[in-house]
């Protein structure tokens, strides 16, 4: 800006915030052109804890044997408590020729589906969308610290440079972290399927489902900064905070159940235990600003 934050008024400052906003839309624009052509690689990460899916170790294909007549039959005979561990997916034929098997039948539960002739394209604009946001998230950053800067004391900016570094960083932390359990809970949720209950996962809701769990994931990680802010302003104490910490932690437990669609105890502990760690990080922020202001 040409001139100091003080001298402007309130409509030259709604027009530099107009003009700021215009460039975000343009930068989200410009990203999501070039993400247009890397859209089937976003998609590829994004759909690959399916197919990475832990499914239950215990399945086998059920194996054909095929004589050199072509006649088929069963290598041996399946035991009554042998059949429940035979894979409802998998068949394998085995050639006396050679040692050549071939594995028949698509797993159903790592393959996805759509039913609108719109998705595909609705999909690929998503995707796109997506790389467009992320591409512009740097520029955006310092679009909003060039608009709030200006109003700032030198001391205000150095406190709220960290804030913003440690919110920029754990945002796709979290993210990440979701990214990284998903393929188990779509390996806990698929596991209840049966004969006549099979599973045909639309391709929409599966990527509704996995963004959902992402971002949720990287706003809940955001929890350090929000302490930090709040012990900063005076709201919230480390003392508070001990003192009620087996409370804070049973209220991160039921979040951690509401991140992650499931009834697995393994999976809702393996997201509430960053969580909580995160919690613990947080005090120990909050103690160290609380020396910090009795020391000035």
């Amino acid at each position: 800006m040409g001139e100091s934050s003080a001298d402007l008024t309130f409509w030259e400052h709604f027009e530099e915030l107009r003009l700021r906003l215009i460039r975000c839309i343009i930068y989200i624009l410009t990203g999501t052109i070039i993400g247009l052509f890397i859209a089937n690689h976003v998609l590829y990460i994004l759909t690959r804890p399916l197919t990475q899916a832990i499914l239950p170790v215990r399945e086998r294909p059920l194996k054909i044997r095929v004589a050199r007549d072509g006649r088929l039959s069963l290598p041996d005979e399946i035991k009554v408590e042998e059949r429940g561990k035979l894979s409802k997916f998998q068949i394998e034929f085995e050639f006396e020729s050679g040692e050549r098997k071939i594995a028949f039948g698509p797993d159903y539960r790592t393959n996805f589906y759509y039913f609108n002739p719109l998705d595909p394209f609705v999909l690929w604009m998503k995707a796109a969308l997506i790389v467009g946001v992320v591409l512009a998230l740097p520029f955006i950053f310092m679009e909003v610290w060039q608009f709030v800067s200006p109003g700032l004391r030198g001391k205000e900016k150095k406190a709220i440079i960290p804030i913003i570094a440690g919110g920029v960083l754990l945002f796709p932390l979290g993210m990440a972290f979701a990214y990284f359990i998903l393929s188990y809970t779509l390996g806990f949720l698929i596991s209840y399927a049966f004969p006549g209950l099979e599973p045909r996962i639309g391709i929409m809701n599966y990527l509704n489902l996995a963004l959902t769990m992402m971002i949720a994931c990287g706003i809940v990680f955001e929890l350090p900064i929000v302490i930090v802010v709040l012990s900063w302003v005076g709201i919230i104490h480390s003392s508070y905070m001990k003192k009620y910490r087996r409370y804070a932690i049973v209220i991160l437990l039921a979040l951690a159940a509401i991140i992650t669609p499931t009834t697995d105890a393994f999976t809702m502990i393996t997201v509430a235990l960053p969580l909580i760690i995160l919690y613990e990080i947080s005090i120990i922020l909050a103690m160290i600003i609380e020396k910090r202001k009795s020391s000035r």
